[in-house]
């Protein structure tokens, strides 16, 4: 598998032009839990950990890599940590839940976007008008 494949272009091309990339792996994230994500890398899926510096204390979540968010990965004695996340094209967020009025991100980097849903008895309009609000309104 090529980086290519996983939507590696230019813009993030560019973006690595100044580091040093020996030693370091170039993937994507398809999951995160906490201080730990699991990345995509032109080898395959492996395990890192973001370390605290990325970690958002503020709320804002900028910093912190989520799902799609192309990242720099750097090997370590036990393991791999996440050192850079690029700048994202885009990203698909929304208010977290509660009365705080912070930002969630769900997804970043995104080409396509596809809303299914079943038109059994748990179909709710209410719900897709939310969806598509989300998604009209993603930059």
């Amino acid at each position: 598998m090529e980086l290519e494949d996983l939507g590696w272009d230019e813009y993030f091309r560019e973006q690595v032009g100044e580091y040093d990339l020996k030693g370091i792996e170039i993937g994507r994230v398809i999951r995160t839990e906490g201080r730990q994500c699991d990345v995509l890398t032109k080898d395959g899926v492996i395990n890192v950990r973001v370390p605290g510096r990325l970690k958002s204390w503020d709320g804002s979540n900028e910093d912190h890599p989520c799902v799609g968010d192309w990242v720099l990965v750097r090997p370590l004695e036990m393991g791999k940590e996440i050192i850079k996340v690029l700048s994202r094209k885009n990203k698909v967020s929304r208010k977290v839940a509660g009365k705080k009025t912070r930002e969630q991100l769900v997804g970043a980097n995104i080409d396509y976007i596809f809303i299914v849903m079943g038109l059994d008895g748990d179909y709710n309009p209410r719900r897709l008008e939310r969806y598509l609000v989300i998604v009209c309104g993603f930059d």
